[in-house]
């Protein structure tokens, strides 16, 4: 018999997905600097894992039943993130394919995408209602992603002050949209029937 998974509520949901999009920034510095210190270049793939890791950890540590963190939210979310960004960034290196500055939201649509079927596939063992979460998390990390984008519209602001936290809004923002949007569709599928 399948376990039941706790309904959180769209606060608690939202406030581990913006905790972990914050974490996610984290560990993308973390990785960056990493990379760059040993001289490894070119590659953006910790862009996508940073992220996912950090929203499927703290995401997933809203859904454990058992243990400090639920496994497979925490893995989906890595893979269904990074899987893309890792693939273009190896067509780009070998392939010579290069997405130039489409390459960051085509990795994140093409991530959102396979975010929301693995998590699905995990979702419908729990609810017939789960196919609605293909839709809410799409849309959920393509807003999220489009709120960082918006940073590129900001170059207008003339206060410096001002303009650094309309872009750290926006960029912290994108966790707060995640949440919002996934949030309510989560807890009709794990409603209890």
């Amino acid at each position: 018999m399948n376990e039941v998974r706790p309904n959180p509520s769209v606060v608690k949901w939202t406030k581990a997905t913006f905790f972990g999009w914050f974490l996610g920034i984290i560990l993308i510095l973390v990785l960056s600097s990493s990379f760059d210190a040993v001289g490894i270049e070119g590659f953006q793939f910790f862009l996508g894992i940073g992220v996912g890791a950090g929203v499927g950890f703290m995401q997933g540590r809203v859904l454990r039943t058992r243990g400090f963190v639920n496994k497979h939210w925490l893995l989906t979310s890595i893979v269904g993130m990074g899987l893309p960004f890792i693939i273009f960034d190896l067509l780009n290196i070998y392939g010579g394919l290069s997405l130039d500055s489409y390459y960051i939201p085509v990795c994140v649509a093409a991530g959102s995408v396979m975010v929301s079927v693995l998590q699905f596939i995990y979702l419908k063992r729990f609810s017939p209602k789960a196919a609605r979460w293909i839709f809410s998390c799409t849309v959920g990390w393509i807003l999220a992603g489009v709120m960082v984008f918006a940073i590129n519209y900001t170059w207008g602001i003339k206060q410096p002050m001002v303009g650094f936290f309309v872009n750290l809004s926006l960029i912290l923002g994108g966790g707060v949209v995640l949440g919002l949007t996934t949030g309510p569709f989560l807890r009709v599928i794990l409603r209890q029937q």
